[in-house]
């Protein structure tokens, strides 16, 4: 249904956007692949827009691709925030993608030093989040427990998941997840 209307018009953010979004599973991802292959372009100061096609990305084993994506959505999040535009609190989805597509590729340093960064930057992002009101701000908390989380899965240390403490003010609001 979506794809006659990204045909009809290819710079339409919201065809691209929600095209990824249906495609966002390994069964489908391949049918996603040429709006997550033209999203970013569509919309390139958008840090959501940059990290969108990661979805897809990852869905397929598309690990450069998908780091590529998602450092720029994280250099786009930083520019957001650096001229308080909105978005800059998307770095933090951007950032999940990354720690585990590091992994994906054996680049242990870099998700590790996505692992150590974990913590300053969710504290600075809850001092941002009156002024980002970009739909990300309630996932913080919540970081903090999944990027450790991730990291040690993929490093098989047991010990280090089974002692990941629950972040402060960790909110988990049926409004973003269904149970």
């Amino acid at each position: 249904m979506l794809e006659p209307g990204f045909e009809a018009h290819p710079d339409h953010t919201g065809f691209a956007h929600y095209i990824i979004h249906t495609c966002d599973s390994p069964q489908l991802a391949r049918e996603g692949l040429p709006a997550a292959e033209k999203y970013a372009a569509i919309a390139p100061s958008s840090p959501h827009a940059l990290h969108m096609p990661g979805h897809i990305f990852a869905r397929l084993g598309m690990w450069q691709e998908n780091i590529d994506s998602n450092v720029a959505s994280v250099r786009a999040s930083e520019y957001a925030e650096k001229h308080h535009l909105g978005g800059a609190t998307h770095e933090i989805h951007a950032y999940e993608f990354l720690i585990y597509a590091y992994l994906q590729q054996a680049d242990d340093a870099n998700a590790k030093r996505v692992l150590d960064n974990t913590k300053p930057m969710a504290a600075h992002l809850h001092s941002l989040s009156d002024t980002a009101p970009d739909g990300m701000a309630p996932f913080i908390s919540y970081v903090q427990a999944e990027f450790p989380s991730i990291y040690n899965l993929e490093m098989h240390n047991w010990k280090a998941i089974l002692a990941i403490p629950e972040p402060a003010n960790f909110i988990v609001s049926t409004k973003y997840f269904r149970f």
